[in-house]
C-alpha cells in the first residue's frame, strides 16, 4: 500500500503548485522628446485617403512626438521639365501627444478646361486617438500645379531610411516622387538634381514648429 500512497502524495503536490505568472506587459516605447519620429506604416493609403488612386505612388507614415512644439510645417516642391514651378508651404496644428498617421497620395483629375492633370492628396492628425477618446481627428488637403496626369507614366520614389527622427528646428525630406526619370541618373544625385532631370517631380519635407505670431 505504500507505493499507491506515495503516488497519491506526489499527485497532490503537483496539483498544489501555483500557476505560472503571466509575463509582464510590454512597456510602450516613450514618445521622443524634441524629435519627430516617423516610421513607414503598413496601413493602406485608401484607409486614410479615399481619393488616392490605387497603383499610384503613395506613402503612409506613423508619426510620434512628445516635445514642446504644437505645429507641423510641410514644404512641398513641384518640378516640371527641369524647373521648380511650385513651392507650397502648409502650417498645421496638432494636440500633444502626437501618435498617429499621416498619408500622401495622387490621383488624376480634370481641370476647368477639361485637361487631365495630377492632384496631390494629404492628410494629417490633429488629435491622436487615445484610450477612451474615440476616433482621432484629422485634417486633409489637396494641391494641383497643372502638371500632366500620371496615368501610363513611369514613376519612381525616394524614401529615407526608416525610422526617421527629425530634431526640433530642422526639416527633412520624407518622400520624393519622380515621373519619367531618365535611366542615366548619376549615382549619388541629390533629390533636386533628380527632380531637374525628371519630367515631373514632387519633394515632400516636414518639420515641427511653433505657432505663427
Amino acid at each position: 500500500m505504500r507505493r499507491p500512497l506515495l503516488l497519491l502524495a506526489l499527485l497532490l503536490q503537483a496539483c498544489d503548485k501555483p500557476a505560472a505568472s503571466p509575463p509582464p506587459a510590454a512597456t510602450p516605447a516613450p514618445l521622443p522628446q524634441g524629435k519627430l519620429r516617423l516610421e513607414r506604416s503598413a496601413t493602406p493609403v485608401r484607409d486614410l485617403l479615399k481619393e488616392a488612386t490605387p497603383g499610384f505612388p503613395s506613402l503612409v507614415v506613423k508619426m510620434t512626438y512628445g516635445g514642446l512644439k504644437t505645429y507641423l510645417d510641410l514644404h512641398l516642391e513641384a518640378w516640371h521639365q527641369g524647373q521648380r514651378i511650385g513651392n507650397e508651404k502648409g502650417h498645421q496644428s496638432f494636440k500633444l501627444p502626437l501618435n498617429d498617421e499621416a498619408a500622401f497620395g495622387f490621383s488624376d483629375v480634370k481641370d476647368k478646361e477639361g485637361k487631365d492633370i495630377v492632384r496631390i492628396h494629404q492628410t494629417f492628425p490633429v488629435e491622436s486617438k487615445t484610450v477612451g477618446s474615440g476616433n482621432s481627428s484629422r485634417v486633409g488637403g489637396t494641391s494641383e500645379f497643372g502638371m500632366p496626369a500620371l496615368k501610363k507614366r513611369s514613376t519612381r520614389t525616394l524614401e529615407p531610411a526608416w525610422p526617421l527622427e527629425i530634431a526640433d528646428g530642422t526639416d527633412a525630406l520624407i518622400w520624393a516622387v519622380f515621373v519619367d526619370e531618365p535611366a542615366d541618373v548619376p549615382a549619388g544625385a541629390t533629390p533636386e538634381e533628380r527632380a531637374k532631370r525628371a519630367g515631373s517631380a514632387w519633394l515632400f519635407r516636414i518639420r515641427t514648429a511653433d505657432e505663427k505670431k
